[in-house]
């Protein structure tokens, strides 16, 4: 049968303002679906919303303050889910106090569903004053199998699409996005996305952002094409401000085997499309991506891995790191193509580029591209890049490391290179390493390794 559910728990609009003022206080609210799984049911859920007015406004001034929301539910097969913890059109301001703001929703769907589902949304902004903060958006999607339904999409986001100030205080922004789902899905999924505006101000204190994404798709197989993103940070502006700050991001993506001239593409970034400012103390700026493809008997298949992606990083003026661990893989290729590419930092964009200003600033990057077996008649390349953007150092003694590794079984194509970029080394005592190297199986027709390609270094004085 049909269902149509369509709720919000605490719904805030034209012209509510909610102020709980001073004090400890605590608003939660929880809404889920029914645990009934119904056919083709239409769910539309939020737990705490404010909007769409410009006049909704969610206060709860001094005190240590903890805001809730929390939604979701089961569904059927052929479902369409809309679930949000928190959805903020306009503004949460907690005041001073150590306030804690966290939106969840989780959706378990049966075949054929579509679903959009963030743990914090809106186009408007979160301000939590003062003090130690903490902001977490959880999203987690869980399908059956997509039966040829172009329409079967899943769009998953832990905090999407909203300003967010903390101030002074000891801040921590958690974006956290999870999907998991049957053979021939077609699934994105990314712990923070600022969409087109979307910005994070930690201000002073040793404050943490970490984005985390995960993707686990079934078998790809009929005649399917499969399109699936991940990322743990996208389109923000972060300014991290005084004080000791770690931006970390993890995001793993594993798809099944591809069979019956089925065709994957699978781009996974940690960090893409970007603006990162490390402000004044220690930055910390960490990008771990994992891919995966099982093996292909009959089919077409493109992993693109990235650390970081056509993104600006500026660590300030003390002692920063910038660290970038990548690794991606398919299976056997027994008939069809397979490209690969793993790139730690940078992809030659126009605006890839590491600042990294004054201070004594540590870049470590390696990247890793693996491809199996290959059949004679296939097409199979597997590309490593350690880095691949342009590079200023500043003032201070710097030290880069760029690793690249390339490996193939039997008629595979390999290339590693350690560094494409131009490097301004500053003023004092810099140091580069680079490695690339490439391996492959007897029959491959070209294998290539490299440390450097294309290379433009200005050592300026030191």
């Amino acid at each position: 049968g049909l269902g149509i559910f369509i709720g919000a728990g605490a719904y805030f609009e034209d012209p509510v303002e909610v102020d709980t003022r001073a004090g400890d206080d605590r608003v939660e609210v929880e809404l889920r679906f029914k645990e009934k799984k119904v056919d083709d049911a239409v769910a539309d859920v939020t737990a705490i919303r404010l909007g769409p007015s410009d006049l909704a406004t969610l206060t709860t001034g001094g005190g240590d303050d903890i805001v809730v929301g929390k939604a979701g539910g089961k569904l059927g097969d052929g479902a369409t889910a809309d679930a949000r913890g928190i959805s903020v059109d306009l503004a949460v301001s907690t005041g001073a106090g150590s306030d804690e703001i966290t939106g969840e929703a989780s959706v378990d769907l049966g075949s054929n569903a579509k679903a959009t589902v963030f743990g914090i949304d809106g186009g408007g902004s979160i301000d939590t004053g003062g003090k130690g903060d903490t902001i977490a958006g959880t999203a987690n999607v869980t399908a059956g199998d997509i039966d040829n339904n172009p329409e079967s999409e899943l769009v998953v986001g832990g905090i999407a699409n909203v300003t967010i100030v903390t101030a002074a205080g000891n801040d921590k922004v958690t974006g956290s996005a999870s999907v998991k789902v049957g053979e021939n899905g077609t699934a994105t999924v990314y712990g923070i996305d600022g969409g087109s505006a979307g910005s994070i101000d930690t201000g002073g204190g040793a404050d943490k952002v970490i984005g985390t994404a995960e993707l686990k798709a079934g078998d790809v197989n009929g005649d399917s094409e499969s399109s699936f993103f991940a990322g743990g940070i996208a389109n923000r502006t972060i300014a991290t401000g005084a004080g000791d700050d770690e931006i970390t991001v993890l995001s793993v993506a594993e798809v099944g085997d591809v069979s019956e001239d089925a065709t994957v593409v699978l781009p996974n970034t940690g960090i893409g499309y970007s603006q990162i400012d490390g402000g004044t103390g220690e930055t910390i700026v960490e990008s771990i991506v994992e891919s995966s493809v099982g093996d292909i008997s009959v089919g077409s298949v493109a992993v693109q891995a990235f650390g970081v992606y056509d993104t600006v990083i500026t660590t300030g003026n003390d002692q920063d790191e910038v660290a970038a661990e990548v690794f991606a893989q398919v299976g056997n290729v027994e008939s069809g193509n397979a490209e690969v590419y793993a790139s730690g930092i940078g992809f030659w964009t126009p605006t890839d580029r590491l600042v990294a200003g004054g201070g004594k600033d540590q870049a470590n990057v390696s990247a890793t591209a693996v491809i199996g077996d290959a059949d004679a008649d296939s097409l199979a390349r597997a590309w490593a890049f350690g880095l691949a953007m342009d590079i200023d150092l500043g003032s201070g003694d710097n030290q880069i490391i760029a690793d690249a590794v390339a490996e193939g079984g039997t008629a595979v194509h390999t290339i590693a290179t350690g560094m494409h970029s131009s490097v301004t080394a500053g003023s004092d005592d810099d140091e580069v390493e680079i490695v690339g190297i490439a391996t492959s199986g007897g029959s491959a027709i070209a294998t290539g390794a490299g440390g450097v390609l294309d290379l433009e270094i200005n050592l300026g004085s030191g």
